[in-house]
C-alpha cells in the first residue's frame, strides 16, 4: 500500500469565548545554516508561494540599507511597510490608523513621490 502524502497540519488557533473560531493549517521546515532539516510538520515537500509572507524580508533590506533611517520611518511607518496588502482595504486587518501611515505626508519632503 502507498505512503499517505503529508497533509498541512494545525499551526495556529484562533478562540473566542475559550472556543476555537478558526484553525489555520500549514506546513513548516525549519533548517540550520548547513541546510540540514532540524524539524518539519505538515506537508514540506509541497510546493508553496511566499507571497505576503515575503514583506518580512522586504522591511528587513529597508532597515539593513540605512533606508529606514535614512528617511526617519517611524515604527508605526515601518509595521506597514512589513504588512501592508496591496489594497489596504482589502485585508480584514487593515484600517483607517494603517492608510494614514502611507498617505503622502508635504511635511517630509522627498520620502512620498508625487
Amino acid at each position: 500500500m502507498p505512503a499517505t502524502p503529508a497533509a498541512p497540519v494545525p499551526l495556529a488557533e484562533l478562540r473566542r469565548g475559550g472556543r476555537p473560531e478558526c484553525v489555520h493549517l500549514g506546513s513548516l521546515v525549519v533548517c540550520d545554516t548547513q541546510g540540514r532539516l532540524l524539524l518539519a510538520q505538515g506537508a514540506p515537500d509541497q510546493p508553496t508561494f511566499l507571497r505576503s509572507s515575503a514583506k518580512l524580508f522586504q522591511a528587513l533590506t529597508v532597515v539593513r540599507t540605512g533606508a529606514a533611517d535614512r528617511w526617519g520611518l517611524t515604527p508605526a511607518e515601518l509595521a506597514v511597510v512589513c504588512a501592508l496588502p496591496r489594497r489596504p482595504t482589502s485585508s480584514p486587518g487593515s484600517g483607517p490608523k494603517h492608510l494614514r501611515q502611507v498617505r503622502p505626508d508635504p511635511g517630509r519632503p522627498g520620502l512620498w513621490a508625487p
